[in-house]
């Protein structure tokens, strides 16, 4: 780690995702054997043995349910999870140990068997967005969005996205917070610095898509305001009258998609 911090009185909670689990889970046991004073002739291992049979298992953990995740991670727009759903989606489709790569491999080629979506132009590095070296269209992240719409039934992903003003990373969102806006969107957010991204659906009058949206908003570095005088952030003004134009919309239009 490198750089400054402000000081500051209260402690700073900060998360960091594990790079190498075997190197981390090779610590952890053997700073607990000393702890506890447990003599281990021979070293930790990391792997399987060749003949398992002789082995005990001591615990196992597995992790919440696949919708249960899905919804924490839109919600919470929990990086650690989409990252780690994508190596995962890697090493079930090619049957190998997950990676950034094969998982990102395997999102494309599952758009392009399943929903007929060609990514092969889209450039994507890892499973959370985090990177600045992904690369996408916003016509190709609307292809994929009117395929959550047509497919829901199915995937069930919609009602797990924040809806506007009122939960999820949407729910403190300046430009949401107010009529006709609130509640009435429901969308995954993504930013960066200079960044400041969007899809999602703009909703009818009975709370049911009616229409998608795109915003991807890039090199995003507006002048230092004055902090005497201070002035709400133009991207904030943007966003309102950008989100107040996708609730119009969907609610005086037919349902035609």
């Amino acid at each position: 780690l490198s750089g400054c911090l402000v000081e500051r009185k209260k402690p700073l909670p900060l998360k960091f995702a594990i790079q190498n689990p075997e190197l981390y889970t090779y610590q952890v046991v053997t700073s607990l054997l000393k702890e506890l004073k447990i003599q281990v002739k021979g070293d930790v291992i990391v792997g399987k043995k060749a003949k398992a049979g002789k082995t005990t298992l001591v615990a196992s953990h597995h992790s919440e349910k696949l919708p249960e995740l899905l919804d924490t991670m839109l919600k919470k727009s929990d990086n650690l999870i989409a990252d780690n759903l994508t190596k995962t989606l890697g090493a079930t489709f090619y049957v190998q140990p997950g990676s950034f790569n094969n998982g990102t491999e395997a999102i494309k080629q599952i758009l392009l068997t399943k929903a007929n979506i060609d990514l092969n132009k889209a450039q994507l590095v890892d499973g959370s967005g985090l990177s600045r070296n992904n690369r996408m269209t916003s016509q190709a992240m609307a292809q994929v969005l009117r395929y959550i719409w047509d497919n829901d039934k199915q995937l069930n992903l919609i009602e797990a996205m924040p809806i506007s003003g009122t939960n999820g990373t949407l729910k403190y969102r300046q430009s949401m917070r107010k009529a006709p806006i609130q509640g009435n969107i429901i969308a995954k957010s993504g930013s960066l610095y200079g960044s400041y991204n969007m899809a999602g659906f703009g909703l009818d009058k009975a709370g049911n898509p009616n229409s998608l949206f795109v915003q991807f908003v890039r090199d995003y570095f507006p002048k230092e305001q004055d902090p005497e005088k201070p002035v709400e952030a133009p991207i904030t003004q943007f966003e309102r009258a950008f989100y107040k134009g996708v609730v119009e919309f969907s609610q005086t239009q037919s349902k035609s998609k």
